[in-house]
């Protein structure tokens, strides 16, 4: 059992999720050659530069001994004799006549592809040993637990951002270690729920922690990076991304981990893999029409399936989305979604089609249970293999009914990587492969979690309503975009958007996902506005004296001076105002996160007290 702030939970071994199969992936980006490959230029390099030093040398040696008309003329054996000599400084014939320019450049090149070629060596030899020794040095870097296919495909994914990448493996046989030292990271070998070995990466020193190993290590990595950071003094906060194999555990550890957040040393996102993939994989393929067919026994059926929903009753259709559910266990498996998300039922007539996952079946099953032919076949397979067996397998019917096959495949190397490259005009147009760990675990899920969406979300209202009040200052580092917004002021707005849940509970209010029953419908009444405005600036004002500002006649984000640090009685009614209306965009902000404010009833309000 792990404790996260107040809540426990517990991982049972055999329900994780199994990370251990981890093929090499490619080099981070196209156009960028792996370290294996720029190691092999070397040496070819080398070999290249002996090549014409040698040859150099036997026509300058025979220049040389020509001229010189030595007693008895060198024979061949001789002269390749006298060539190898130049490898070493003094080689030459001594005392010279006229040197030929052969023999003048073999003379320095020879020495130098020695020399080369020994630096290189000791380079590779001892490289792991010159990274390690870097680490005291590191600030600002990357830190990924875990060297499974998520984990590879972030420090590949950071690495094509020019970002440094230490990552953490404990499996010494694991192949991607070897892939990620190709991409330019340090990879200690090590316990990572070990307080030493995440002091020795760095972890106080770290921007980002990223977590995505399994689901004890990645909580136990969580918890000690808390405790390591807690008394932080670096410009920033840790961000750390942890994953989470189940996507409901998932959504309320973050909305926990949003409550606990203020205050402390650095800022906590859970995600789950199949949850992000089921969004970029519905954002790229999803027809906006039509049925849709899910085959497979991956969670990445569920997960999609929600998305439908979710779409579906946005655009507020009155008719159900046919979704058939193509598995051997179909009946339980849309028994058990529907159970824990009751609006899937209101957006989806989900069509249960029990059959075995295997070519001969799938050819008979013709498809699938729906009156109508599915506009779209999504197969999410656990195993890559069986998922391109099963769309080989459906590409009759799909030809005939004009359905699109979309494989979601876990990696992005071998036959599912082949198989991506088909497009408009091949044999293969009928079909889409996406390598789902290359798409989701991307530099833009680590700057796009939870607390960065809210706190980009409260920086950005905070800006548009100083733009309508017409104070707009270009020159305030405060109104900066959020991309060139100084530390100290993100990590305020992350700390105001931390603030919402200590806000909602004092008027007996939570955060529920979206799709959660109830009334979509939210607004504060005025009383509530008052109070949540009044601890508003109460929590600004807090934050801003810990962070070394003071009082003063006119406002200075130089010298950390301001006219608002007194109480709230003594607060100037327009800057009242813009509290209120940090209150009225809670809901609009939360909503970016993908929840929405919930009333619980008076009995859950916290008699909070409230500054006079």
């Amino acid at each position: 059992m792990f404790t996260f702030g107040t809540v426990d939970f517990v991982v049972e071994d055999d329900d994780v999720e199994s990370d251990r199969e981890r093929p090499r992936d490619e080099p981070a980006r196209r156009g960028r050659i792996s370290r294996a490959a720029a190691f092999r230029y070397r040496w070819m390099l080398l070999g290249i530069a002996a090549a014409v030093g040698f040859v150099l040398g036997y026509l300058g040696l025979d220049r040389y001994y020509a001229a010189a008309k030595p007693r008895t003329y060198p024979d061949f054996l001789d002269l390749v004799y006298s060539d190898l000599k130049l490898l070493g400084f003094g080689g030459a014939p001594s005392p010279p006549p006229e040197l030929s320019w052969q023999l003048q450049v073999a003379r320095f090149l020879l020495p130098v592809v020695v020399l080369w070629g020994a630096l290189s060596g000791l380079i590779a030899l001892f490289r792991d040993r010159y990274q390690q020794a870097r680490l005291p040095f590191l600030r600002g870097h990357v830190l990924v637990v875990g060297l499974g296919q998520k984990g590879l495909a972030f420090v590949q994914a950071m690495r094509g951002q020019a970002a440094r990448v230490v990552a953490i493996d404990s499996d010494a046989t694991n192949p991607n270690v070897a892939a990620a030292r190709d991409a330019g990271a340090t990879v200690i070998l090590g316990d990572a729920t070990d307080a030493g070995i995440l002091l020795v990466s760095g972890v106080r020193r770290a921007r980002y922690l990223l977590a995505v190993a399994d689901d004890a290590t990645n909580a136990e990595v969580a918890l000690q990076a808390e405790r390591l950071t807690r008394h932080r003094r670096t410009g920033h906060m840790l961000e750390c991304l942890v994953h989470v194999v189940d996507a409901d555990l998932c959504e309320l550890l973050n909305l926990q981990a949003l409550a606990s957040a203020h205050g402390r040393g650095l800022s906590i996102d859970f995600f789950n893999f199949h949850e992000q993939a089921a969004r970029i994989t519905c954002e790229r393929t999803l027809l906006p029409e039509g049925p849709v067919a899910l085959v497979g026994d991956s969670p990445l059926v569920e997960q999609i399936a929600l998305r439908v929903a979710a779409g579906w009753l946005a655009e507020g259709r009155a008719e159900p989305r046919t979704v058939s559910i193509v598995d051997p266990d179909a009946r339980r498996r849309i028994d058990a979604v529907v159970e824990r998300h009751a609006p899937v039922a209101d957006a989806l007539e989900l069509v249960p089609v029990e059959t075995e996952l295997d070519a001969p079946m799938l050819r008979r099953a013709t498809f699938l249970g729906a009156t109508d032919e599915p506009s779209v076949i999504y197969v999410c397979a656990t195993d890559d293999a069986l998922g391109v067996e099963i769309a080989l397998a459906l590409k009759g019917p799909a030809r005939e009914s004009g359905s699109r096959v979309v494989v979601c495949a876990s990696r992005s190397e071998g036959l599912a990587s082949v198989l991506s490259g088909a497009g408009e005009g091949t044999p293969l147009d009928w079909l889409t492969v996406l390598p789902l760990a290359r798409e989701t675990c991307t530099s833009e899920l680590v700057h796009q979690g939870m607390c960065e969406i809210l706190g980009r979300a409260v920086h950005d209202g905070y800006v548009e309503e100083r733009r309508n009040e017409g104070a707009l200052d270009a020159d305030d580092p405060a109104l900066a975009p959020w991309e060139q917004l100084l530390p100290g002021f993100k990590d305020s707005s992350r700390a105001q958007a931390a603030h919402i849940v200590v806000k909602l509970d004092a008027i007996g209010c939570e955060l529920v996902p979206l799709d959660a029953p109830g009334s979509p419908d939210f607004g504060f009444t005025d009383a509530e506005v008052e109070r949540l405005a009044r601890m508003e600036h109460e929590r600004w004002a807090g934050e801003r004296r810990d962070a070394g500002w003071r009082y003063g006649e006119q406002r200075d984000p130089f010298a950390r001076t301001s006219p608002y640090l007194v109480s709230w009685e003594a607060l100037p009614e327009d800057i009242r105002d813009r509290d209120r209306e940090t209150v009225h965009r809670i809901p609009s902000v939360v909503a970016l996160a993908g929840f929405r404010v919930h009333r619980v009833g008076a009995n859950r309000a916290r008699a909070l007290p409230v500054a006079d």
